[in-house]
């Protein structure tokens, strides 16, 4: 950064949240937020209805993300004689180790969040990723200025131990049945919990590292409320349900850490 006479600086909202909101403008695109406890139940925007809102709610669906930030804040790049950069990333998430390297070894983003985890991770162990998640037919591919932009910012967040990817749409978001499953254990993130709730959940597991879906939903209520109850404990990282098949009866759920 010494040899190329690089300046940055990052600047975060005052108030810990999204550095910028989503406005249309004069686009003609779609736009929102999402409402996830992973991100302190701020509005979190989202730019892109097919690519950045799938990816936050995945990301607040998996066992192995401790935090995220839509929109998290500006970079600031100064070279010598140029004007300044500004960069504003699509999210920038806090995770376990392991999330990191399966997206580093080529795992798809939609398969990495799937994956259940019964490990925790605190905040100050967790890896921090950037994000830009880009469509496939981005009107930016072809502009210079901007990739080498991405470019920077990749040798900025590197300087800082802060890993950066881009991911495409197609490669990464491309489980429609994932995507499914994390919008509807989400519309359970807010069910209230009584401490009752937690206890009969660990009863439930008698010792065992792993219930079905089912028996477990069965333990916490019937029908519809066991579920609501069995999907607000995997948003709080209780229990993580495995995915990777889908949501179905028999998929496995397990007993995380705290919980044991």
């Amino acid at each position: 950064m010494s040899e190329m006479r690089l300046q940055a600086r990052i600047v975060w909202a005052e108030d810990g949240g999204p550095i910028r909101r989503i406005i249309n403008g004069r686009h003609d695109r779609p736009t929102g937020f999402v409402v996830l406890r992973k991100g302190g139940l701020r509005a979190l925007p989202w730019d892109s209805r097919s690519c950045e809102k799938p990816a936050l709610q995945l990301s607040g669906l998996s066992s192995r993300v401790v935090s995220l930030l839509a929109q998290p804040h500006r970079l600031e790049i100064r070279l010598q004689g140029e004007r300044t950069l500004k960069y504003i990333p699509d999210l920038m998430l806090k995770v376990h180790p392991s999330f990191l390297q399966d997206l580093k070894n080529g795992r798809t983003f939609t398969d990495t969040a799937v994956i259940p985890s019964s490990q925790v991770v605190s905040l100050n162990q967790a890896s921090i990723v950037i994000l830009e998640m880009k469509n496939d037919n981005d009107p930016r591919d072809g502009d210079l200025a901007y990739k080498r932009k991405l470019e920077l910012a990749n040798i900025v967040y590197e300087q800082m131990g802060i890993t950066f990817l881009t991911l495409r749409r197609a490669q990464h978001l491309n489980r429609k049945q994932h995507i499914h499953a994390a919008r509807i254990i989400l519309a359970d993130q807010l069910v209230v919990l009584t401490t009752r709730d937690y206890a009969t959940c660990v009863a439930a597991f008698n010792g065992r590292k792993s219930l079905s879906y089912q028996m477990a939903a069965n333990a916490l209520g019937p029908g519809p409320l066991g579920r609501a109850k069995l999907h607000a404990l995997h948003c709080r990282q209780f229990v993580s349900i495995d995915l990777r098949n889908g949501l179905t009866s028999h998929v496995p759920v397990w007993l995380m850490e705290q919980a044991q």
